[in-house]
């Protein structure tokens, strides 16, 4: 297996399904996040990189050159690519920004989702058709087990992934670890604010607020008032003192 550092997942990716997040290989854990050239990755899943018939020979190639020459040094990594000869792919762990990572697990939650209830659907018919198969109602249990549980994984993530925004707009507004842009800030708090964060709401308030836009901020604010953010309530409360 190899590590690698994307800004996005590459076409000649597939997900490998049924692969935790965090999952353990010779006994040890591929950590969650990792930083790689000054920049934070967070860990995706595991993936099969299909090869093309002229990467194939070419891995095969440097698999036998490192048989013969240099076995004692790269054990695990020729046997690894003798493997990724022989099946034409080769297994790889991705790490991804913070941003797209959860915007690519939110992706794979809703397909899962969607696969999950269409299992449900097929089943319950199934089940009606057949005179109420035993086997099958044991089917549809599990299979509902599943959507529900796909459901929760949706509904995690995407609280996940609104928290990433905020956190990422955050970031361009004080400029830590990326060069300070209130213009990116703003973009990704919206985003946020889109999903329903209350606190992104709060920070576009505090920003038209900073830029003395009284009506957007007031409009931002009593968003995230409306949302349950006391601290956008008592910004309501001192704008409406001053009378603004």
């Amino acid at each position: 297996m190899k590590i690698k550092f994307r800004n996005e997942v590459p076409p000649s990716y597939s997900l490998v399904k049924n692969s935790p997040v965090n999952f353990r290989k010779r006994g040890h854990y591929y950590p969650s996040s990792k930083y790689h050239q000054g920049k934070e990755y967070h860990l995706l899943g595991k993936y099969e990189k299909q090869f093309t018939l002229r990467h194939r020979v070419w891995v095969g190639v440097r698999s036998l050159f490192k048989s013969v020459f240099l076995i004692p040094l790269f054990f695990h990594n020729v046997r690894d690519d003798w493997k990724s000869f022989w099946r034409g792919k080769r297994i790889i762990i991705l790490y991804l920004p913070p941003y797209q990572q959860k915007k690519q697990l939110l992706e794979q939650n809703l397909k899962l989702v969607e696969e999950t209830r269409e299992q449900v659907k097929k089943i319950k018919e199934d089940y009606r058709n057949n005179s109420r198969d035993k086997l099958l109602l044991k089917e549809l249990r599990i299979a509902k087990s599943n959507h529900r549980k796909a459901v929760n994984d949706l509904k995690n993530t995407h609280s996940d992934f609104k928290i990433t925004l905020n956190d990422l707009g955050l970031k361009y507004y004080i400029g830590r670890g990326c060069k300070k842009s209130e213009k990116r800030a703003k973009q990704y708090w919206k985003k946020a604010s889109t999903l329903g964060y209350h606190f992104a709401n709060h920070n576009l308030g505090l920003l038209y607020l900073k830029r003395k836009d009284y009506a957007k901020a007031k409009h931002y604010f009593k968003i995230a008032a409306d949302q349950g953010n006391s601290f956008s309530r008592d910004q309501l409360e001192i704008l409406a003192k001053l009378g603004e």
